[in-house]
């Protein structure tokens, strides 16, 4: 899986990110959590991600090394995929 990722505002923990995970099919992941998950981990604090025309997904990593997630997801458009 491909990603990118830049702070809106690194203070606060605010950032976009954009997933592409071509192999499996899909041009684009726009809300992906597992992405949420790996980026709260590696960062080590509380991001707020926001993806798309509205989704958020929102990461607190535990001090058990596991990471929470939630938030919401905004359809932004339906396509249709066939895995290769």
């Amino acid at each position: 899986m491909v990603g990118a990722w830049a702070w809106i505002d690194e203070e606060a923990g605010v950032l976009r990110s954009r997933m592409f995970p071509v192999r499996i099919g899909i041009a684009e992941d726009e809300a992906t959590g597992a992405a949420a998950v790996q980026l709260g981990a590696r960062l080590g604090r509380d991001i707020d991600i926001r993806q798309g025309r509205g989704s958020r997904i929102l990461a607190h990593p535990r001090d058990d090394e596991l990471v929470e997630i939630g938030g919401r997801s905004v359809e932004d458009d339906v396509r249709d995929y066939a895995l290769p």
